[in-house]
């Protein structure tokens, strides 16, 4: 709303972090309240909601960062705050329609007749902010706990920036440079009026999902990322262990163009004719270098076409990020970038002596409070998220998707065994 003056009314952000999000009957998940901690996992089968509930991160930020602009516009003055909710529905809609690439109502799980969403943010003074959601037929409504003496000071929520990095990443890096020509040569506005009916065809044919588009904006917001920029990067530290599982380092240039330094190697490679495994990790290293303390990285399936050796260099990556207070939340299907950060845990109650002669950094570590694990695990009619103990000295509760695997195929190689007269079948004298 516009003051008497015709001016935009001041608003004053107020910083806040994001602490909790929960969801009912959201996509394929029944249940889910995930307490975020600075380094946060969510496992489990495929098709359970992981990255359901990991695309909820942009979408908040973008709604956080759109709110003090819309508050600003809505005076306390001559509004209230259900009157800001509503224009709070008509944001939400929107978002969740550009990032999930159909209409909200499409969200909720099948046979319920609504989905829930709860944001819980909690600001440096510990006051606790909720944003609650409802989607059903009619549509998106919000309603809003804890913000009364804010909006009536004037004061809008703000936190940090996420960084989102989909699944399927390698594709789109391989191709930057070609998306940025298309999505030039698609911009309908620029276009002469006889064109822009094939452009808006063009355009509809070659549009990246929402999430994916969101990957691919924040890929062009990097700009460049050279040796020297690596070099004065905030997490230049992580970096060093991400180029271990590289073999290499990664640069981007001005024109999208992105090169592959294989370490010893006397000149680079394209990306596109490096291993797909350079391809997976060259949007995690790029990104990285954007990230400052207090952001979100949020990664799906960080492990994919990475060697186990790598995935276990991956959890110390991570590890090393929430050391430098980066906030991390990661999909993953891989058990063990899982316990390798158990292990992490273990090595908080050890000297920095004892760490390094197992291998490690002396200041590599998690406490038992930095990571969160959750198990999303089906139960036919919809996905229920369990949290995953860690004890002090890196031991995890049982992990029942893998554990079942394993124990399944112990019990065929057994079978096997004993068809092929290897061993005595049960119950016969050797």
């Amino acid at each position: 709303m516009q003051n008497g003056s015709g001016a935009m009314t001041k608003v004053t952000p107020v910083p806040f972090a994001p602490t909790r999000i929960s969801v009912k009957d959201f996509g394929p998940i029944k249940e889910a309240s995930i307490d975020l901690a600075r380094l946060t996992v969510l496992m489990g089968p495929d098709n359970t909601g992981k990255s359901y509930l990991t695309v909820l991160m942009p979408v908040l930020e973008e709604l956080i960062r759109e709110w003090c602009y819309a508050q600003a516009l809505m005076s306390p003055t001559n509004y209230t705050l259900k009157d800001f909710e509503l224009q709070l529905n008509v944001m939400l809609y929107d978002l969740l329609h550009i990032f999930y690439s159909v209409e909200p109502e499409e969200l909720i799980r099948r046979g319920a007749e609504k989905a829930e969403i709860e944001f819980e943010l909690r600001s440096k003074e510990n006051q606790a902010v909720v944003l609650e959601v409802q989607i059903d037929k009619s549509g998106v409504n919000t309603k809003l706990h804890g913000f009364d003496e804010l909006f009536v000071g004037n004061k809008a929520p703000i936190i940090k920036p996420v960084v989102y990095i989909p699944a399927e990443r390698a594709g789109i890096m391989r191709a930057l440079k070609q998306l940025l020509r298309l999505s030039l040569a698609t911009s309908w506005l620029s276009a002469p009026p006889h064109k822009r009916k094939v452009i808006q065809l063009t355009s509809e044919r070659i549009r990246l999902p929402g999430a994916s588009m969101f990957f691919f904006e924040q890929l062009l917001g990097v700009e460049k990322f050279t040796k020297e920029d690596r070099e004065r990067a905030y997490v230049a530290p992580a970096l060093d262990l991400l180029e271990g599982v590289l073999g290499g380092r990664i640069e981007m240039y001005w024109d999208l163009s992105v090169r592959y330094y294989p370490f010893g190697a006397e000149k680079p490679l394209k990306l596109i004719n490096a291993s797909v495994m350079v391809s997976e990790l060259s949007a995690l290293y790029l990104l990285s270098g954007t990230l400052k303390e207090g952001w979100w990285m949020v990664v799906e399936e960080p492990e994919a076409h990475v060697h186990p050796k790598g995935q276990a260099t991956i959890a110390r990556y991570f590890a090393k990020l929430a050391r430098l207070g980066v906030n991390v939340m990661a999909t993953t299907h891989s058990d063990i970038i899982v316990f390798k950060l158990a292990q992490m845990v273990g090595l908080a109650g050890l000297s920095p002596e004892e760490r390094e002669r197992l291998g490690y950094r002396g200041d590599e570590y998690l406490t038992k409070e930095e990571l969160a694990i959750y198990s999303f695990e089906p139960t036919g009619d919809g996905s229920i998220a369990r949290k995953v103990e860690v004890s002090e000295t890196g031991e995890v509760s049982s992990l029942p998707t893998y554990t079942n695997v394993v124990e399944e195929m112990y019990g065929e190689a057994v079978r096997l065994l004993e068809l092929h007269g290897k061993i005595p079948k049960v119950g016969e004298e050797p």
